[in-house]
């Protein structure tokens, strides 16, 4: 009896050590690709929880990279899947932080609220929360801010560790161009049934985007390729139509004039960066794609019956690092429209797989 329980004993243990490295191959493969997904919310997956990190303790979560930048664990860039990996690359996520890397094969920096400033220079988060004191019993203001690092250090860092990167995605110039401010001029300008302030303020980001923001932009890319030793693929992501065009609330919220008046927009900055990534691709010689995405949203914007994009939510969910002000999930896509982005960009893996 007792041999049979060692052998029952012994044979658990093989089983275990044999499940975990088969667990362990799965998240991470040596001689498999490495990519890594950068930029802003649009790619982080602002909005979608639950974040990397999210189950921390709150004290815990002010420090921790994953999420203050709210990158989501449904990401459109974690859905993705390459050559040579059986599954996600969510499956395959090493961990990046305070200049540490862990194992893996996606390493995952882009951040909400990303400028293009933030590509080669560190991004400062802020965060006003209350939080319980350590009796529990008293709720207590923590207020601060963290500094993330410039998100093509991970590249760097990989490079210095002998890991070429083959595959960058990314999304970046939205914030540089005021989406946020855009959307709270609409929505007052809804209220008041008078677009003229709106009108003026993307007057003056497309004056801004001529004089710099087109070339913060390229410059980004730039650094990019060249940070990966020039063998990079890149795939740039644009923006979906943010809003439905027949406006939200009876045109109390966005009028439908406005509505359509900010998806022009967005689809003009789309050609812009497609026209960048040509450049790049003809004066640099650059392996980089564009990849557009409004397609596959189509008009299933903000307050469409079938949305695949939230609404304004003017409450801070708990998740969010200011709970004064509106929650940033607002005009993100919703997990739904974070499957219709991985879809648009798999197209592109697949066909450039198959060339």
């Amino acid at each position: 009896m007792k041999n049979t329980h060692r052998f029952l004993a012994l044979f658990l243990a093989v089983v275990i050590l044999l499940a975990a490295g088969a667990f362990a191959r799965a998240d991470y493969d040596p001689d498999g690709v490495i990519v890594v997904s950068m930029g802003d919310s649009y790619s982080s997956g602002e909005g979608i929880e639950t974040f990397y990190g999210q189950e921390l303790p709150l004290t815990e979560k002010l420090s921790d990279p994953d999420w203050l930048a709210h990158r989501s664990r449904e990401s459109w860039p974690g859905r993705l899947v390459f050559p040579g990996l059986s599954g996600p690359l969510r499956d395959y996520r090493g961990e990046y932080a305070d200049g540490k890397l862990t194992e893996g094969n996606w390493y995952f920096v882009a951040s909400s609220s990303a400028l293009t400033g933030h590509i080669c220079d560190e991004q400062i988060k802020r965060y006003h929360k209350l939080i319980l004191d350590d009796a529990g019993r008293e709720r207590i203001l923590a207020e601060g801010e963290k500094s993330l690092p410039p998100q093509i250090k991970v590249i760097e860092d990989l490079a210095a560790q002998g890991r070429q990167v083959d595959y960058i995605t990314i999304t970046i110039g939205g914030n540089d161009m005021g989406f946020q401010e855009v959307l709270e001029a609409a929505s007052g300008g809804g209220l008041r049934k008078d677009s003229t302030a709106l009108h003026e303020l993307l007057d003056r980001k497309w004056e801004e985007f001529d004089e710099r923001i087109r070339q913060n932009i390229k410059e980004n890319y730039i650094s990019i390729y060249n940070a990966a030793n020039r063998k990079a693929t890149i795939i740039v992501a644009g923006y979906p139509r943010l809003l439905s065009p027949n406006g939200a609330l009876f045109g109390i919220l966005f009028t439908a004039d406005d509505s359509v008046y900010i998806n022009e927009q967005v689809t003009r900055l789309n050609r812009e960066i497609e026209s960048i990534v040509k450049e790049c691709r003809e004066e640099y010689g650059m392996k980089i794609y564009f990849v557009s995405v409004e397609e596959g949203f189509g008009d299933r914007g903000a307050y469409a019956n079938d949305s695949l994009i939230n609404p304004v939510i003017l409450l801070a969910q708990p998740e969010d690092l200011d709970e004064r002000k509106h929650s940033y999930y607002s005009i993100h896509p919703n997990a739904e429209g974070a499957e219709v982005y991985a879809q648009c960009v798999q197209a592109l893996i697949d066909s450039l797989t198959e060339s």
